[in-house]
C-alpha cells in the first residue's frame, strides 16, 4: 500500500505542467512515505534505553547490525561509571548509560558515560535531556537523547 503511494506521489510531482511548488510539494511528501516506511520496516524496541525496563541481571542497550540500531535487552556486564566519568577499556558505564567519545574544536578528547533520557526528569542535577544522532557502519543513524553534561 505504502510502495503504491509512494508511486502516485511521485508521478504526481513529474510532468510538463508541473510548477516548481508543486514539484517541491510532491517531493516533500515522497520523502515524508519513504521515511515512514522506513520506520516501520525498522524492528520495534525490545526495551526503554531511559526506564531500563529489562529483567533482572540484563541491560537495554543499543546495538548496531547490518539491518540498522537496534534496541533490545542484553547481558548486563556489570559497569560502575556513572553520568560525566571517564570510560573505555575496563571502565564500563552503568545501565542507562553508554560510553561517549567527545571530540573538542580545542584541546584533548575524551570518553565519558552519557545518561539516555526521555526528559530532563531522567537527567542528574537538573541538566537538560537532549536529542543526538547515533551512527552505526556510516550507513544507519537513530535519534536518540541524553543528558548533556554540567558546564
Amino acid at each position: 500500500m505504502r510502495i503504491a503511494t509512494l508511486v502516485a506521489l511521485a508521478a504526481a510531482g513529474c510532468g510538463a505542467s508541473a510548477g516548481a511548488a508543486k514539484d517541491a510539494a510532491a517531493e516533500a511528501a515522497v520523502i515524508d512515505v519513504m521515511s515512514e516506511v522506513a520506520e516501520s520496516d525498522a524492528p520495534a524496541d525490545e526495551c526503554s534505553l531511559a526506564a531500563q525496563d529489562c529483567p533482572t541481571g540484563m541491560k537495554c542497550e543499543q546495538q548496531c547490525t547490518d539491518t540498522g540500531i537496534v534496541i533490545s535487552c542484553i547481558a548486563d556486564p556489570g559497569g560502575t561509571q556513572v553520568h560525566g566519568d571517564m570510560c573505555g577499556g575496563t571502565m564500563m558505564c552503568v545501565k542507562g548509560h553508554f560510553c561517549a567519545f567527545f571530540t573538542a574544536p580545542t584541546g584533548p578528547s575524551r570518553q565519558s558515560c552519557a545518561r539516555y533520557c526521555d526528559t530532563a526528569d531522567d537527567c542528574p542535577d537538573g541538566l537538560a535531556c537532549t536529542p543526538f544522532t547515533q551512527g552505526c557502519m556510516g550507513t544507519f543513524t537513530r535519534q536518540l537523547r541524553r543528558c548533556e553534561f554540567a558546564p
